[in-house]
């Protein structure tokens, strides 16, 4: 745990899946010093086969996304959390290994002025 609710929780079984879960946080595209407030999740396939990726929103009701990763391959999405005041909740889990799952949680700082955690204030 950290401020800002940053947290994150990773759970990988004994058979290592060889994937690896990476959570960044954008550039502005105008002033690239600074956050845009999005949040870039990419996931590298390092096995021999194809990983299906489901992402979870847990907390603020944007649902699931599922991301296809190629073997030995990488990909990425973004996602906005303008609608969050720049808060997530993110679970990663991996179709083929039941016991693969991640956690990424907390706000983007922009340093502009930003709102609570709605899920804080009951407000989703």
């Amino acid at each position: 745990y950290g401020p800002n609710g940053f947290y994150r929780e990773f759970h990988v079984a004994q058979n290592d899946p060889g994937l690896i879960v990476e959570c960044s946080y954008q550039n502005d595209a105008i002033r690239p010093s600074n956050l845009s407030g999005n949040l870039v999740l990419s996931v590298t396939n390092n096995s021999s086969k194809m990983a299906h990726i489901s992402i979870d929103d847990k907390s603020y009701k944007k649902g699931t996304k599922v991301l296809t990763v190629k073997s030995k391959g990488k990909s990425s999405l973004i996602f906005d959390l303008s609608k969050s005041f720049n808060w997530y909740d993110l679970e990663v889990t991996a179709a083929e290994h039941s016991d693969f799952n991640q956690r990424f949680a907390g706000r983007v700082e922009t340093g502009l002025v930003t709102k609570t955690d709605p899920l804080m204030g009951q407000m989703v």
